[in-house]
């Protein structure tokens, strides 16, 4: 029988036919996947005995629940996700005995956050701790680590939406926020570990209205533990050192007459210089902003009074200069922990000096000297005009 060219093309486009038709044979509803996208890291409750050999582990997984959130939007109320929770002495047992209760193998790969619990964090070395999911090939690593304020597992489970997803809202929402602190991922936060350099991770507290960001927890480099907090102003300073800040607002009280004003800072700049004489460390730290005049309780008085803004920018600066050298104080002589970075820095200036002192530059920078200049230029008003007198 002779085979016609038109005969075969037909044939190979079968073949094909065939072959594309058979790419979704083992297709799964979206519906019936579980969805990973949050964890809760927990010390379970146990005996003082038992805690004493190895502490138990609370792992919370939260699955998003494709079908709920599809009926939220015909206004239907349902949870759009849904946490299940189990203990062991291990982190990847802990999973395995999750993916027992499951219907379907979840999907770890959209897992946008990992919550650790302060007491959980205090106690375990955090390299120990997070060594599955710095492991696992499924996780990326760009997930988000966040230390709790209490409980880890009440912060998957506060939220009008879906919390994990409102966590990952809250750590990139500091465009005119100074008081939080650049999101740390796992990428980042394994490399602080493997440096074995102090650095701070975003606390979360969680209450009956929702949560929000209440500081940062401090890790000790050599230990990989929560050692200490810092509240939303000392992360402040902290962003104004670091440069990480965009825009702010600082609050100050006019010299002249004592009242509160508060100025939006914009354009700010940090500079650190390293200087070693004599054996000793001093670092140089100069802050720089421009800012507009955005309150002010200065009544009776004239917006266009000649000397306002200067006495303005005054205020601010003192009061950001206190905040800053407070806090370098605690990070000194309280944790005895350069979370700012600056042993980098001497490393850049002088790295003969840093190779004799990075095994223990912790200790070598609670002893040094940190010399702090703070330049606040307010040029305008927010809105201009005369006030009543």
């Amino acid at each position: 029988m002779r085979i016609t060219p038109r005969t075969l093309l037909m044939l190979v486009c079968m073949v094909l036919l065939c072959v594309c038709l058979g790419g979704c044979w083992d297709y799964t509803d979206l519906e019936e996947r579980h969805l990973q996208v949050g964890e809760a890291l927990d010390l379970a409750e146990q005996s003082e005995e038992e805690t004493k050999s190895h502490p138990m582990i609370m792992v919370t997984a939260q699955h998003i629940v494709p079908e709920a959130i599809a009926s939220q939007k015909g206004g239907q109320q349902q949870k759009p996700y849904t946490n299940f929770s189990t203990t062991d002495i291990s982190v990847l047992k802990a999973w395995h005995k999750l993916f027992e209760r499951y219907t379907q193998v979840p999907i770890v790969s959209h897992v946008k956050v990992v919550v650790v619990s302060e007491d959980l964090a205090r106690k375990l070395n955090l390299n120990q701790l997070l060594m599955d999911y710095l492991r696992d090939t499924q996780i990326r690593y760009s997930c988000l680590l966040f230390i709790a304020e209490g409980r880890a597992k009440h912060i998957l489970e506060v939220g009008e939406d879906v919390p994990a997803f409102e966590l990952v809202d809250m750590a990139k929402n500091r465009e005119r926020i100074g008081s939080i602190l650049p999101e740390m991922s796992l990428q980042k936060v394994s490399a602080k570990m493997a440096a074995k350099s102090s650095f701070l991770l975003q606390m979360i507290g969680a209450s009956e209205g929702g949560k929000k960001v209440v500081g940062a927890a401090v890790i000790k480099g050599k230990s990989n533990k929560m050692i200490g907090t810092l509240n939303p102003g000392e992360v402040t300073a902290v962003n104004w050192l670091t440069g990480e800040t965009r825009s702010d607002m600082i609050k100050g009280f006019d010299d002249k007459t004592g009242q509160l004003v508060t100025v939006e800072t914009s354009e700010i700049k940090s500079r650190v210089r390293a200087q070693v004489q004599d054996g000793r460390i001093t670092f140089l730290v100069k802050v720089e902003a421009d800012g507009e005049l955005e309150e002010d309780w200065l009544l009776p008085g004239d917006a266009f009074e000649g000397d306002l803004l200067q006495r303005a920018g005054t205020a601010v600066e003192k009061s950001l200069t206190q905040m800053i050298r407070h806090t370098l104080d605690k990070l000194q002589h309280q944790y005895h922990a350069d979370v700012i970075g600056f042993g980098k820095k001497l490393q850049l200036d002088h790295p003969q000096v840093w190779e004799k002192m990075k095994d223990k530059w912790d200790e070598v920078f609670s002893e040094a000297e940190v010399k702090v200049d703070v330049h606040i230029q307010v040029r305008d008003y927010r809105t201009k005009g005369r006030k009543t007198k």
